[in-house]
């Protein structure tokens, strides 16, 4: 079973709708960034936590893929997250 494209062999990465840019974009490494987090919210999450501190933390994961979201929309584009 296959699990890469080769299409960006060539140093650019797709993100939401249309178009690709380089892998080093600032976006690109911003919802990188965010994606880890969120991982690592969801590590949390699946440990025992008081009600409330859950209920925090899952509202933060939740603005976390929100905002991911927003990361990965070209400017000019309506994220789907919205």
């Amino acid at each position: 079973m296959r699990i890469y494209t080769r299409a960006g062999d060539d140093g650019t990465t797709q993100l939401l709708g249309p178009g690709r840019v380089p892998k080093d974009d600032a976006r690109v490494a911003a919802y990188g960034g965010v994606d880890e987090l969120n991982a690592a919210l969801g590590m949390l999450l699946a440990e025992p936590l008081d009600e409330e501190m859950r209920a925090e933390l899952a509202q933060v994961q939740a603005d976390l893929f929100t905002a991911g979201a927003e990361l990965a929309t070209p400017p000019g584009r309506e994220s789907p997250a919205l």
